[in-house]
């Protein structure tokens, strides 16, 4: 392990590398000066151990293949063509690489034309706290929120781990211990529509195309998804059983378009329960669905989701939302998102007094800590004596007892 004693100006570094046959210690030493750009004593005291470190590979002659001159941009370029080649072979999603590639042009211009060898912890974290200033979203102008921020360092971090797994001449990873500090967390925001408004909803429903009726009567009945719905096939629907199996979800990758995917974890594979109005709605909408096939001919594009496009195929990702946002505007009702309508089914259920476990399940969270923390808040918020309060348990499948999916 090296070791390191003030000296004048700087630091002389010492690594032990065994005895020679004299039984003698072998010590190997360098004297190191701090850069003025270090300010602080806690960015000299970070420099000063990667230095250390990176002599002391040096020392025992640690694996070192490729040249240390390499700038961090061919890295990266090298990195990204093999997480596409992760994602095509299934090991890593389409959109985890998405995620990544929104981080290339960032991390392109703050390292881009560095040598990959000297990039120090100081630097990275120097730039990581430049993400918690003003201008750090260019959209917005604001700084990056924690989940960009956390996001940002992975990709970076994943990148020097490929770096060293590659043989580049980089002893130590610069984002080790590093953490996003500045930033706070906002809670977490859930608008959705009230009782009056969701009633108000599903009336003005009747008059929208069945296809359209159906697919919100799943959104606001089961708190599956948008994306899960979309990715919804006719085997995964038992109208006898009275349930559906989500199984895939289909999302838009800004490199292949409209993609179907897995699931986020193995708890989001679930069974849910759906009530008898909308198991009606699926046999008008399967029986509509068959004529529209029989009469389009070749021009139908053969596939087995539930939701389709106008001739076959897979649902766009965005066609539901762009159809709602219309729908609202011109029958004059509040527009919210397509979470929102997972938000009412959950915050009823807890108002109507189904446990936490439960609702976790239908919602097909991993851990139920996390349906909890989500909707904390809406759950206290709730008034669970509302004049309507058997109108909606009816309308999401929850009976007298209290018990979910009720069809009676």
């Amino acid at each position: 392990m090296a070791t390191y004693v003030k000296k004048g100006k700087g630091y002389l570094i010492t690594v032990s590398d065994g005895y020679d046959e004299h039984y003698k210690q072998i010590r190997h030493r360098m004297q190191w000066n701090p850069d003025p750009s270090l300010k602080t004593e806690t960015d000299i005291q970070k420099e000063l151990e990667h230095v250390a470190q990176e002599f002391e590979d040096k020392v025992k002659g640690r694996k070192i293949v490729k040249s240390g001159t390499t700038k961090f941009s061919i890295v990266l370029g090298e990195y990204y063509e093999h997480i596409t080649n992760e994602a095509e072979a299934g090991r890593m999603s389409e959109l985890s690489v998405d995620r990544y590639y929104d981080e290339k042009a960032r991390l392109i211009e703050s390292f881009g034309h560095k040598q990959i060898n000297k990039i120090t912890c100081t630097y990275v974290d120097e730039f990581l706290k430049s993400l918690c200033r003003n201008g750090a979203n260019k959209n917005t102008g604001k700084a990056l929120s924690t989940k960009s921020q956390k996001q940002v360092l992975n990709v970076l971090s994943n990148v020097f781990k490929f770096a060293i797994e590659n043989g580049y001449a980089l002893a130590k990873n610069p984002c080790d211990g590093l953490k996003i500090k500045g930033a706070k967390k906002t809670p977490r925001k859930i608008d959705t529509y009230n009782e009056n408004e969701m009633i108000l909803l599903s009336e003005h429903l009747k008059k929208a195309p069945i296809k359209y009726q159906l697919f919100f009567s799943l959104l606001a009945n089961t708190g599956v998804r948008a994306e899960e719905i979309i990715g919804l096939k006719w085997e995964c629907v038992d109208l006898d059983k009275k349930t559906i199996y989500i199984e895939n979800a289909v999302s838009y990758s800004k490199r292949k378009g409209n993609i179907e995917h897995r699931l986020k974890t193995d708890s989001s594979y679930r069974y849910v329960a759906i009530r008898n109005e909308v198991v009606n709605l699926f046999k008008i909408y399967k029986k509509a669905q068959s004529e529209l096939i029989e009469a389009l001919g070749d021009k139908w594009i053969p596939c087995n989701y539930v939701f389709t496009g106008e001739n076959g195929g897979m649902m766009g990702s965005n066609t539901a939302r762009h159809w709602f946002k219309r729908f609202c505007e011109k029958e004059g009702l509040r527009y919210i998102s397509l979470k929102g309508f997972r938000h009412y089914s959950a915050t009823t259920l807890f108002g109507y007094g189904v446990p936490n476990s439960l609702v976790s399940e239908v919602l097909g969270h991993s851990n139920p800590y996390t349906t909890q923390s989500i909707y904390f808040d809406a759950i206290h918020k709730l008034d669970a004596e509302s004049e309507q309060k058997h109108q909606i348990a009816n309308m999401i499948g929850i009976n007298s007892d209290f018990g979910y999916g009720s069809n009676e």
